[in-house]
């Protein structure tokens, strides 16, 4: 049913805590408090992170200078 094998609610946790840390501690983190069979890498949460920022970017749509405040240089 999910075009990825990994689940939102996951994906949603390691991008939010690699945001605010580094990826081998959210790596480490996840794999204490949550029971998952496999460990993730710092690699592939790095992935998952850029992943969602590709299509938040793409969601945003074009850039235009008005939205820029103060100098445009």
């Amino acid at each position: 049913m999910l075009p990825e094998r990994t689940s939102p609610e996951l994906l949603f946790l390691e991008t939010k805590w690699a945001a605010l840390a580094g990826y081998g501690l959210t790596s480490k983190l996840l794999k204490d408090v949550l029971p998952l069979d496999e460990p993730l890498s710092a690699f592939t949460i790095r992935h998952h992170l850029l992943a969602a920022a590709e299509r938040l970017e793409q969601a945003l749509g074009e850039e235009h200078a008005c939205f820029i405040e103060g100098c445009p240089q």
